[in-house]
């Protein structure tokens, strides 16, 4: 058995939950584990790196296509927010009730 195929099994047995993996690791292969936890915060900052730069173009691309429909139609943006200001006020509006003072 090739390195590999022994990082496969390994990864067999930790997916199915074995907790013989973890006793193992912990206990006899002190190594193993450092140089596996020695490689993983690279491998998590590489991929928070790419999601911030997922979620950077997915957010500047949308922001570009709200942009573009605003200017072409400004008049149904400004009367959907007037609308949804003038919702917004009633309901807040009804929250607090005017009673007359007897």
């Amino acid at each position: 058995m090739n390195v590999k195929e022994a990082l496969q099994f390994l990864e067999t047995a930790a997916a199915n939950g074995d907790e013989e993996v973890e006793n193992i690791l912990s206990s006899e292969y002190q190594n193993l584990r450092k140089a596996i936890m020695k490689s993983a915060p690279h491998i998590a900052w590489d991929k928070i790196k790419q999601a911030k730069d997922t979620s950077m173009d997915y957010t500047v691309d949308t922001a570009k296509r709200i942009d573009q429909c605003v200017h072409e139609r400004p008049w149904c943006y400004i009367g959907g927010v007037s609308l949804f200001t003038f919702a917004l006020g009633l309901f807040l509006g009804k929250s607090t009730s005017c009673k007359s003072p007897r």
